[in-house]
């Protein structure tokens, strides 16, 4: 898994660095311009969102079923939420608190599987 998922991840930022050149990004580009304050987010971002995180994710798929691993798509805006409202003071609104019951409610239905009803033989 993990010389798949290093393969994947190089090809695509291969193939990002090029597209980035193809339009034009590379232009308006300045190393001096970047602010520690900006690095640091993207290279939290870039290891612990991109290279733990789906290293993770692939181990999981190894042993776990593929509905339960999924869920994580449906936590990862319950734990922006809770982030951006601990260290960034992003106020939470009613609506958000109620789609983040249901979301983690739905997340914790999965697990239950709906029982094959018995056949009866007569």
């Amino acid at each position: 898994p993990l010389v798949r998922a290093s393969i994947q991840m190089l090809s695509a930022g291969v193939m990002l660095i090029l597209a980035g050149f193809l339009t034009g990004e590379d232009k308006n580009f300045s190393v001096s311009a970047v602010t520690m304050e900006s690095f640091l987010p993207l290279l939290y971002l870039v290891v612990v969102g991109s290279l733990v995180a789906y290293l993770a994710y692939l181990w999981l798929l190894e042993r776990w079923p593929p509905s339960i691993v999924g869920t994580h798509a449906l936590v990862n805006p319950v734990v922006a939420v809770f982030f951006g409202w601990l260290l960034a003071d992003e106020v939470i609104h009613d609506r958000q608190v109620f789609a983040l019951i249901v979301i983690l409610a739905s997340v914790g239905l999965v697990p239950f599987k709906k029982k094959k009803p018995v056949e009866v033989k007569s």
